[in-house]
């Protein structure tokens, strides 16, 4: 970094898995990081770590009043807003003939809902970050390979990684005459805690699915249990994303999209060049559907 004062990032999503990695590295790599947590006891946590430039901050981005917060706190800080890290998210699986619809509204509110009402917050607050960085400034909103491939047996979290690349695409155009550059980052299977909770979400969509639901989806979701199972152990380590967000701070025009992780490529790859009959072949068979 060549600038004086450090540059301010805001990342979401911050108590575990690749939010905290990320919160972390950006800080120790010279960057001032507002790194958002839910709870008392997750910014105790970090603030444990004793970091320079690491700021915990309570938001919940599923609270307008959280929001209006933080970006208050922006406002009133001259140097503005150099980037926004929109990553929290969760995911929810279950058949979509058994999907409970408030669980999925839940999932879409915080995945897609909350990155566009805090992005829509600071938008001005990165006007001023580009200006007094004297480059453009970074609008990273954490996909998935998932935002651009759909896997049975969570169309709902695909739903909204999907809505997040849409939505990012069309920003990408509109903000960047104002030197705001958008840009789209889609990891595949990271060794985190979102591994297990998926795990633990599939573990309860077969203990909630009625008889007749279980004698359709009981075994192909066993299987997707074991791949998820796999995707645990074999992932790709959260600092790879916390890498590729530096490098997308570090660059003045960063690329629209970034894939992390061998998985994400070939995925990303493959559905590029098979037909779609053979690709959706290929993720029957890998997802036991």
């Amino acid at each position: 970094m060549s600038t004086s004062a450090p540059l301010t990032v805001l990342l979401t999503g911050a108590s575990t898995g690749i939010g905290r990695v990320s919160a972390l590295h950006l800080a120790r790599k010279g960057y001032r990081v507002l790194a958002t947590v839910r709870r008392d006891k997750d910014a105790a946590s970090l603030r444990a770590e004793a970091v320079p430039g690491l700021e915990p901050v309570i938001v919940d981005v599923d609270k307008a009043e959280d929001i209006e917060r933080i970006g208050q706190q922006i406002d009133a800080e001259p140097g503005g807003l150099y980037a926004l890290i929109n990553n929290a998210g969760f995911n929810y699986n279950a058949p979509f003939e058994q999907t409970v619809e408030a669980r999925a509204r839940a999932m879409m509110e915080t995945n897609f809902f909350g990155l566009y009402r805090l992005s829509q917050r600071l938008i001005p607050a990165l006007r001023r970050g580009a200006e007094q960085a004297g480059q453009p400034s970074k609008l990273v909103n954490v996909s998935s390979i998932g935002g651009s491939i759909g896997l049975p047996w969570e169309s709902f979290y695909h739903a909204s990684k999907f809505a997040v690349l849409g939505l990012s695409e069309s920003l990408r155009n509109e903000l960047y005459a104002q030197n705001i550059r958008v840009v789209v980052v889609q990891p595949g299977g990271i060794q985190t805690d979102f591994m297990p909770k998926t795990e633990a979400s599939l573990q309860t969509a077969l203990a909630e699915m009625t008889p007749e639901g279980r004698s359709r989806y009981a075994k192909p979701l066993e299987t997707m249990l074991g791949l998820t199972a796999s995707a645990a152990k074999y992932g790709t380590p959260p600092v790879a994303v916390a890498k590729a967000f530096e490098r997308i701070l570090g660059r003045r025009n960063p690329g629209f999209r970034t894939w992390v992780g061998l998985d994400a490529r070939i995925l990303h790859a493959l559905h590029a060049v098979l037909p779609y009959w053979l690709m959706h072949a290929m993720l029957r068979r890998l997802s036991g559907a």
